[in-house]
C-alpha cells in the first residue's frame, strides 16, 4: 500500500483509519513510503502503533523504499527499530 506524499497532522487520523482497515484483513502489511514529502509525528505515531498492532496480531509489518523525508524523520526519533526492516511476529 503506497502511503500518501503528505502525512501531516491533519492526516493522520485518515492514515490511522486506513491502517486500522489494513490490520483487519489476514495478511502482512507492506507499506510503500517512496512518494512521503513531508511527516508529522502523530502519523509515525500511527505508523509505530500499526507495527506494533501487526506483531500482536501475527502479521508481519515492512515499511518499503522510506522516502529521503521519511527516513530523516524516523531517525530523528530514533524510530529505525520499529518501522524499518520486516517485523514479524
Amino acid at each position: 500500500m503506497p502511503l500518501p506524499s503528505v502525512l501531516d497532522l491533519a492526516n493522520a487520523a485518515i492514515l490511522q483509519r486506513l491502517l486500522v482497515e489494513r490490520c483487519e484483513q489476514d495478511s502482512a502489511i507492506v507499506l510503500d513510503g517512496s512518494q512521503v514529502e513531508r511527516v508529522s509525528t502523530a502519523c509515525l505515531q500511527v505508523l509505530v502503533a500499526t507495527a506494533q498492532a501487526a506483531r500482536t496480531h501475527g502479521r508481519a509489518f515492512r515499511l518499503t523504499a522510506a522516502s529521503p523525508c521519511l527516513s530523516a524523520a524516523i531517525a530523528d526519533l530514533g524510530l529505525a527499530r520499529h518501522l524499518l526492516g520486516e517485523v514479524t511476529a
